[in-house]
């Protein structure tokens, strides 16, 4: 079963002010991604954050196969700094909410208009 996504970005948030006070922006979500995700799963959290420049691919969340570590790869010439953090973390909420579900997580554009697959209703 899967977290609910509200609570976890609460959550998160939450964490985030505690720690960094309200001048926590922006936030370091490569750092949030390898803490928090150990933090919630210390058998099975993410150890690689990879910038891949490459024409078409935003991101993605990837484990090994027998799912002991995670790694996440972006593109960091997706537009701007805060767009790459987006992906960080968008791919960090499949971890949180979706890890025990499947071992690979590639977001592409086509995956989100193709309304009836399960993958679009993962991400919605």
């Amino acid at each position: 079963m899967s977290a609910a996504p509200k609570a976890e970005a609460n959550r998160i948030s939450t964490l985030l002010n505690h720690a960094f006070g309200p001048n926590r922006f922006p936030v370091d979500v490569e750092q949030v991604a390898r803490d928090y995700s150990k933090q919630i799963s210390p058998e099975s959290y993410i150890t690689d954050i990879k910038p891949i420049p490459m024409d078409g691919f935003e991101g993605c969340l990837k484990a090994k196969p027998d799912r002991s570590k995670w790694m996440i790869a972006y593109n960091p010439d997706q537009g701007s700094q805060g767009r790459s953090r987006f992906t960080l973390g968008h791919e960090l909420g499949h971890f949180v909410l979706h890890r025990n579900l499947q071992q690979t997580f590639e977001c592409t554009e086509r995956d989100l208009y193709d309304w009836d697959s399960p993958f679009r209703q993962m991400e919605s």
